[in-house]
């Protein structure tokens, strides 16, 4: 596709010539590939030092900002830049299913073109206004790609980058991590705009000075507004709560039969809690990470009645305490992930929450009962082929909070629900006193995903300003506080683990009271991604006219 601004528009309108210009053919792929490549180092997990990673991500977001304001082939070098990215920073994908890895490149290479086209054609024409269209169609494009129908993919954004330093997530409070990810944009184009000053005075050395030094006051207005935003609230309750990481391979346990999967519920589960709940001052409240039990399917009916119960192995001492455990539940055909508050010993469920996003490709095949001339029925015998059976999950409703012992409320957020701040904010504005994510994410082995969604909760934690605990099939089992800090955890740990590990502390409960986050930031997202489809819309009528223009008599 032409890019029809740099075709109708004076180089100074579009920042080309000298000092917007990736620079000759050869440099300009080369920027392209090794600024993917080191913004893909800047996402959790990809580089063992994490601490470094906002730097990485500053600098890839830079490389790009320079190829989307080149004169020459902006578009494919932004999708190249794009593909590169998300080939690196999603790779762990490929151990699922290699397909569906190819597809996450491409199409996420796509959205990267998207933002390139937003950013040059959109209102805000002059050169001045270049740092704010690339802030806000860069922060569209990630909050699109995050809630895309049928291909939702949250991973990989440039807030997520600075989990390690919470003290620079405020702004996440104020406006989620779009609002984050645009002043990261906006801060990459002004250190750009500064070095053109410098090389070549394209834009003037103290004007770009001053633009620099105008998106820092916003970067740092905005993180010590979402800082104001958090309520201090003096509490010295706590629960004692303890995990279990069982470790095991979700694949290898949904294929035991009936009498192995027992011994392993047996050894792996049912053993660990025994001895926490004989402790002198056992926990009171033990978590069994999402799938622990996947051949534990609860009824609707049961459920609503009261009378559901869980078979517990006999042997588990009289205690107050209670279990919280990811199973399915639903008619079959239409099971739903879930957690499940379960009282010992006798195994009735108190009360369940349900997932409500659900893992395209792991729970559902996307779009495949929508595409056409059999698309839909060759993705669903690939899925097979390769993983054994067709996933075929629904999402979830919404149900009421679950009271631990001693009466505190919370809501649980089952794996990639983690990764929704309005799932969060919904329970802890009906009353919830911390967050539980309940996840599997053996499907990664070990990859990126899991330092990945571990930043994601710390999103959450500091969006509603409570604690929030992470129990992991595989791990990143942690606790994060309501300020984003990381209090306790098991660490990362290859699969499989030589026994079930347990992580045991004390959780800080918090207030109950409304979310910190503002109601009107849920509409930051769905704006930026308006901004992209008039960006998309204006570049489509430029070109239009511009072809009619060329075949005029």
């Amino acid at each position: 596709m032409t890019d029809p601004a740099a075709s109708v528009e004076s180089p100074s309108a579009i920042g080309s010539g000298a000092s917007a210009d990736a620079g000759p053919t050869a440099a300009r792929w080369l920027l392209a590939v090794v600024g993917g490549l080191v913004f893909a180092c800047g996402m959790p997990g990809v580089l063992p030092f994490d601490e470094l990673a906002p730097v990485l991500v500053l600098s890839g977001l830079m490389a790009w900002f320079a190829l989307a304001t080149a004169s020459r082939r902006p578009l494919l070098a932004s999708f190249v830049f794009g593909a590169v990215f998300m080939a690196i920073s999603s790779w762990t994908v490929s151990y699922v299913l290699f397909a569906a890895y190819g597809a996450v490149v491409v199409l996420g290479g796509g959205y990267f073109v998207l933002a390139t086209i937003a950013a040059r054609t959109t209102l805000l024409r002059g050169p001045g206004w270049r740092i704010v269209a690339f802030a806000i169609a860069t922060a569209g494009s990630f909050w699109l790609r995050a809630y895309m129908p049928e291909i939702y993919y949250p991973h990989g954004q440039p807030a997520h980058s600075l989990y390690c330093w919470p003290v620079l997530l405020g702004a996440v409070t104020l406006g989620g991590e779009v609002l984050v990810n645009a002043l990261f944009a906006a801060l990459a184009a002004a250190l750009v705009e500064l070095w053109r000053g410098w090389r070549v005075a394209e834009p003037p050395f103290a004007v770009a000075r001053n633009r620099l030094l105008a998106v820092l006051a916003v970067g740092v207005a905005a993180t010590g507004a979402g800082w104001s935003l958090q309520v201090e609230v003096e509490t010295t309750d706590t629960l004692e709560v303890a995990t279990l990481e069982t470790g095991l391979h979700s694949l290898t346990v949904a294929a035991m039969p009936w009498a192995e999967y027992e011994r392993m519920v047996l050894q792996s589960l049912m053993r660990p809690t025994a001895e926490l709940l004989a402790d002198p001052e056992p926990p009171a409240l033990v978590l069994w990470p999402e799938t622990a039990i996947p051949h534990v399917r609860l009824l609707p009916e049961e459920l609503a009645a009261g009378r559901a119960r869980v078979a517990l192995p006999r042997g588990l001492p009289a205690t107050k305490a209670q279990l919280l455990t990811g199973l399915l539940v639903g008619s079959p055909g239409e099971f739903t992930p879930a957690a499940a508050l379960i009282e010992l010993p006798s195994g009735l469920v108190l009360g369940h929450q349900e997932k409500r996003r659900i893992v395209p490709g792991g729970e559902f095949l996307p779009l495949s009962r929508v595409l056409p001339f059999g698309l839909g029925e060759a993705m669903l015998g690939l899925f097979e082929s390769a993983l054994g059976s067709v996933p075929d999950f629904r999402p979830g409703q919404a149900r009421p909070l679950l009271a631990a012992p001693g009466g505190a409320r919370f809501g649980v957020l089952m794996c990639y629900d983690n990764a929704y701040p309005e799932l969060a904010r919904e329970h802890v504005a009906a009353g919830a006193r911390f967050l539980a994510v309940l996840s599997n994410e053996t499907w990664f082995e070990g990859g990126a995903e899991l330092q990945q969604l571990v930043a994601m909760s710390v999103c959450r934690a500091l969006e509603t300003g409570v604690p929030l605990l992470r129990c992991t099939t595989d791990g990143w089992t942690v606790v994060v506080g309501a300020d984003g800090r990381l209090l306790a955890d098991l660490g990362p740990a290859p699969l499989p683990t030589a026994g079930t590990r347990i992580l045991r502390t004390k959780l800080g409960l918090g207030p109950a009271h409304e979310p910190p986050m503002p109601s009107w930031a849920a509409y930051l997202g769905p704006f930026t991604a308006f901004w992209l489809g008039l960006g998309l819309l204006h570049s489509l009528v430029r070109w239009a006219r511009l072809r009619v223009a060329r075949s005029a008599p």
